[in-house]
């Protein structure tokens, strides 16, 4: 009684999820997905307002997909530059390292980040600054979980 979500390549399926499912399952660790609400350039989750690097397809309610690969530690020394990520814990894996956190200090916006082991590691207490690319953002309808 199952169905099939997605027909495509191992790239297409990764770099284009056709639903909230799919982001979610494809990939280790999965794609960060945040309920909110998008107004052009601005994107609202838990009570915090996100600067987009590009508007959001749609006005409303929409869900916000991010790989952990696709956000990068922006310089300490700007905190305007970016989103801001309120540390909680890491995870050393050898080559990389996981940054587990909540965005904007939101609790309903937790965040995964994947960064190179060999860059110096935030602390846990700490609140980093994102940069995000618009080409990484992904966007789902809040409804039906399908890609807008």
């Amino acid at each position: 009684a199952g169905r099939i979500e997605q027909i495509g390549t191992p790239d297409q399926v990764y770099g284009q999820p056709a639903s909230t499912f799919v982001a979610g399952f494809i990939g280790s660790p999965p794609m960060n997905l945040m309920l909110g609400k998008a107004d052009g350039s601005r994107f609202t989750v838990g009570g915090q307002t996100l600067v987009l690097p590009a508007a959001a397809p749609r006005a409303g309610a929409l869900t916000l997909g991010l790989r952990p690969e696709h956000a990068q530690l922006t310089a300490q020394s700007n905190p305007n530059s970016g989103w801001p990520l309120q540390v909680q814990m890491l995870e050393m894996l050898g080559a990389e390292r996981l940054v587990y956190g909540k965005l904007a200090g939101a609790e309903s916006a937790a965040f995964t980040l994947r960064i190179e082991a060999t860059l110096t590691p935030p602390k846990p207490g700490d609140t980093v600054q994102l940069h995000v690319a618009p080409e990484h953002l992904h966007w789902f309808d809040a409804a039906t979980g399908q890609r807008v």
